[in-house]
């Protein structure tokens, strides 16, 4: 399930109430009033809110996740399994029956008691077997894997960073390239993706030899041979380091 502009119609008494839930200092909840109600520029010019909560502000995530805390409370007590990160939301069932009554329930508890709106063109119901994609996940009955579309944006920021032009030293190209496999790594570490991790990190070592022994061609000496084994060694130790 989908939901449409999410953060932009946040309830603001029920944002309070749920907060106050869990906090009594009434300093912290003035605060958080201001920041609700600190308004937005719109084509330059000031806009008092009176709903939502500013998208990109530092607290607006944990405040959707507060205020979307009494949905997932709720499905929960009605025996739904749930998963959900900020406002993309998967409920799992075991019939088609039980998730058109889950969606119908899911619906009710989000527009009715938590005034938001669910996006119909984005929820829909499906089957496992066809794969359910989710955060740049698939998910399927046996499996959990990266969705190749993710995979190639991926591949194509790593071949930006090793151009084979860029005449960068090749240490200084790993250092530039371990935290976006750390991240990327990271991210998907719930996904069974390893087989996955293996063709990508065997890829990037053949890109980076082939990067490396264009660079070694014009200005080192060594015999084809010694280079690449000396290549192969410093891609081993560095690369994930």
């Amino acid at each position: 399930m989908d939901l449409s502009k999410c953060f932009d119609k946040l309830d603001h008494e029920l944002i309070l109430k749920s907060i106050k839930k869990r906090v009594t200092d009434s300093s912290v909840l003035e605060l958080i009033k201001q920041f609700l109600k600190s308004g937005v520029m719109v084509d330059g010019e000031w806009q008092h809110t009176e709903i939502g909560s500013p998208q990109g502000g530092v607290i607006s995530p944990l405040i959707a996740n507060i205020y979307l805390d009494a949905f997932d409370q709720e499905m929960r007590k009605r025996g739904h399994r749930i998963v959900r990160y900020a406002d993309d939301i998967l409920i799992f069932c075991r019939s088609r029956k039980g998730a058109e009554n889950a969606q119908v329930q899911a619906t009710k508890v989000l527009e009715k008691q938590l005034k938001l709106t669910v996006n119909e063109t984005k929820s829909h119901i499906a089957h496992s077997g066809e794969g359910v994609k989710f955060l740049g996940i698939e998910i399927g009955s046996h499996y959990s894997r990266i969705q190749p579309k993710k995979m190639s944006t991926f591949k194509g920021k790593l071949k930006r960073v090793t151009r084979r032009n860029g005449g960068k030293p090749l240490l200084e190209v790993i250092k530039q390239l371990n935290p976006l496999l750390r991240g990327f790594s990271q991210y998907f570490r719930i996904a069974n993706a390893n087989r996955e991790f293996k063709k990508l990190a065997a890829w990037l070592r053949r890109r980076l030899r082939s990067v490396q022994l264009r660079l070694w061609k014009k200005t080192d000496p060594t015999p084809p041979q010694a280079k690449t084994a000396r290549l192969r060694r410093v891609i081993q130790v560095y690369l994930y380091g």
